[in-house]
This record gives structure tokens, C-alpha cells and sequence, in this order.
């Protein structure tokens, strides 16, 4: 078998899907799987040190309407064509709606090819804003061989654009348990912090709306008095930072707020070991233009589950499935600062709870979440697939006449 995996969603450049890509193809046999995605600073010394081959050709274009597919998809597509050829491929994982959803449509209905699209949630809050896009990523949807969906959340939505129940299967995210729950030290960054005697509750994640942390704030400008050794330590950076330090002066917590950017991926782990607990406010977010930008599921709450952290997150999303209420943590009302300091003030006030909680979390994460499980599960998927359903002959004959063997 093998698997061509195109996304412009891949690390060097980190996020929750390119994450989920990432730690799935270098599970896969490296002679089973080939991804083509797009050029990122760093990329160069990254790729060099992965088994699996890795192809940066992509261009991502702003806006993805009628005179974009008309006048630049066609070069790009030929392209990718013969890479598809050169590959080989049995099977193609579609990352994107744009436009790896619409040349895997493509390839399926011309030469026969199956693909895999995944679905995070926001492809179909963020595209249905207009109807173009929401049709193109419905008909991407249905006409794939199988949808990977992250979450009960976005199975949900892949329902009611009309995908049948046999072609969706759940797997969620998981987490490298070799890297986030091994013992660390972390005197260094308490001090750089200004932590000694003091708790901190922590969020990472990239500043958004979405994310919630002018939530946060007001839930811990509300237990300000009651917890007076609490501070909030902030790790990402984003857009949305300068309103939030804004905030941050207006909420008078100057001196309860604690600022991280640009923590490498490696320290990570660090910093949810100093944190007390893990909070990450998240809410459905819709700009002007109505597109809404949701949590898919929210991998950071495993990551600090791991260190045996308590979480608080928004029920909003896929969180649900991140976050087992009432037992690794608590979901509030994501548009309630009130909900959230009640559920943080418990907490706070407990630490018993916040040991059972963290235990609880770090067994769920380590026993449902590894990323061998996840990647097993995907390639069985795969495998599934190719079975179901072999390339059309003539593909068979272009495949074989590209890689030269004549047979």
C-alpha cells in the first residue's frame, strides 16, 4: 500500500491538525507513506531529518472561488498529478478542502483512486459562510471513500452535510506520551516566572478569540481576593495578544499575569509541570464575515493531562471529547467567566480534587490517547479502503509507464 497525504497543514509550522498529520505519517512504514504539502521557513533541516519523504510544492492562495480554480488549480493539479504517478499511490489523504479536497475529487471520478478526508470541525464553520466553499467541501465530503472525523462534534456536522454513517469514523487526536509525561524540572522557570509561593493557572494556545482568554481574565478577576496566589500564565502569541494585554491593565491584574511566547515544542512540557491547573476558556467565535472559528478538540488538554494537571475547558466543540467532565476536569459555560471561576475556584480550593482529577487525566491519556493507537487505527482505515476499492486500470497502466517498470 501506498498513501500520498496532501495538506498545505505541516510542521515545521505547529497547530492541532498539523500535529495530527504529523505524528500519523511517521508511524506509517516510511515506503507507505509520501506527503506534499508547502514551503515553511525551517522546512529544509526538518524534512532532512524525517524517514518518511516529504515534497514542498505547495501554493496557497488567499481566496479559493471560481477565477482562482480556473486560472492557477490547473498547473498546480498537473503537477500534483504526476506526483500522484511517481508515487504510486493506492490511496490519497486529503488535508484540505482547498486543493487537495478538490483534485482528490478529481482523481477518484477519473482514475479511480480512493481517498480519506479529514475534518477538524472549523473546515465546515469557517467555509459556511459561503455557499460556494460549503458546497465544494459538501460534495469533497460525500464523495470521499471514508471521512476521518476529530471529534463527536464535527461527526455531527459531517452527518448534516449529508455523509453517509458508514463513511464516517471517529478517531481523535492523541498525544506523544514519551514527550509530555516524563518527569521534568522546572525551578528554572518558576523563577523566571516569579512563581515561588505562588500557584499558576496556565492556558496554551495561540491568541484568538476562540481561544478564550479574556474569559479567563474575568474569571480570575472575580477570584482575585478569594485566591490572592494565583496568577495566570499566558503561553502563545497571536493576534489577538495586544487586546488582551489591553484587557489585562483594564481588569487591574497587572501583577497576576505572566506572559510566554515562542516556547519550543521540546519545553512545552515544562510548563504545563508547573502549572496547578490547565485552563483553556474556549468558545465558538464568529467574525463579519460569519464564518465561525471553533475548538475541534483541543489536544493542549491531554498534553497537560500528562502531568497529571486538572483541566477546565469550554463546552464548545469538541472539547467534550477532550475533556471528560467531573472526572479529568471541568466544562463550563463557555460564554460564562462566572461558570469558569466557579469551576476554577473548586479546584483551587481542593487540593485533593486536583490530584484525583490530574491522576484521572494523565491514566485517560496515557491508557485512549497514545498517538500508536491513533496511527494503527488510520492505517487499518487505510487499508480498508485500498481493499474496497482498486485504481481503474488505465491508472494502473499511467502508474506503471511513469515509474518506468513497464509492468
Amino acid at each position: 500500500m501506498k498513501v500520498l497525504l496532501v495538506s498545505e497543514r505541516f510542521p515545521p509550522v505547529w497547530g492541532g491538525s498539523r500535529m495530527y498529520y504529523y505524528e500519523v505519517a511517521r508511524r506509517f512504514p516510511p515506503a507507505e507513506m509520501k506527503v506534499v504539502t508547502k514551503r515553511v521557513d525551517g522546512h529544509a533541516e526538518f524534512d532532512a531529518r524525517e524517514k518518511f519523504p516529504i515534497v514542498r510544492r505547495f501554493e496557497v492562495w488567499d481566496t479559493a472561488d471560481y477565477r482562482t480554480l480556473l486560472t492557477k488549480y490547473p498547473g498546480y493539479m498537473a503537477y500534483l498529478t504526476g506526483e500522484l504517478l511517481r508515487t504510486g499511490a493506492d490511496l490519497v489523504h486529503s488535508g484540505d478542502v482547498y486543493p487537495a479536497g478538490i483534485f482528490s475529487v478529481v482523481w477518484s471520478r477519473v482514475f479511480g483512486v480512493p481517498y480519506i478526508y479529514w475534518s477538524h470541525g472549523e473546515d465546515h464553520t469557517l467555509l459556511a459562510a459561503s455557499r460556494f466553499r460549503k458546497h465544494v467541501l459538501s460534495l469533497v465530503c460525500r464523495q470521499a471513500d471514508l471521512v476521518v472525523a476529530n471529534s463527536r462534534f464535527t461527526a455531527d456536522l459531517l452527518r448534516r452535510s449529508g455523509v453517509r454513517e458508514d463513511r464516517i469514523r471517529l478517531v481523535t487526536p492523541g498525544v506523544d506520551i514519551e514527550r509530555f509525561s516524563r518527569p521534568v524540572e522546572t525551578a528554572d522557570l518558576r523563577a523566571r516566572y516569579g512563581l515561588e509561593g505562588k500557584r499558576a493557572i496556565l492556558t496554551v494556545a495561540r491568541f484568538s478569540p476562540r481561544k478564550g482568554y479574556d474569559t479567563g481574565l474575568r474569571a480570575l478577576r472575580i477570584l482575585r481576593d478569594k485566591h490572592p496566589d494565583v496568577v495566570y500564565l499566558m503561553v502563545g502569541k497571536g493576534e489577538d495578544k495586544p487586546r488582551i494585554q489591553g484587557l489585562v491593565g483594564e481588569l487591574g491584574l497587572e501583577g497576576r499575569v505572566r506572559w510566554a511566547e515562542d516556547v519550543p515544542l521540546d519545553d512545552l512540557v515544562r510548563h504545563y509541570a508547573l502549572c496547578d491547573v490547565f485552563l483553556l476558556a474556549n468558545r465558538a467565535d464568529r467574525d463579519q464575515h460569519g464564518q465561525v472559528d471553533v475548538e475541534g478538540f483541543g489536544m493542549v488538554f491531554l498534553e497537560a493531562g500528562c502531568q497529571a494537571k486538572p483541566v477546565v475547558g469550554g463546552r464548545s466543540g469538541g472539547t467534550v471529547d477532550a475533556v471528560e467532565h467531573g472526572e479529568t476536569g471541568f466544562l463550563c459555560d463557555p460564554e460564562s467567566p462566572e461558570d469558569f471561576a466557579r469551576a476554577l475556584d473548586e479546584l483551587l480550593s481542593d487540593p485533593t480534587l486536583v490530584r484525583r482529577m490530574g491522576e484521572a487525566g494523565k491514566t485517560r491519556a496515557l491508557r485512549d490517547f497514545g498517538w500508536d493507537l491513533k496511527a494503527d487505527e488510520i492505517r487499518r482505515l487505510s487499508t480498508e479502503v485500498v481493499r474496497a476499492r482498486r485504481p481503474r486500470l488505465a491508472y494502473r497502466a499511467l502508474r506503471a509507464l511513469w515509474s518506468g517498470t513497464g509492468s
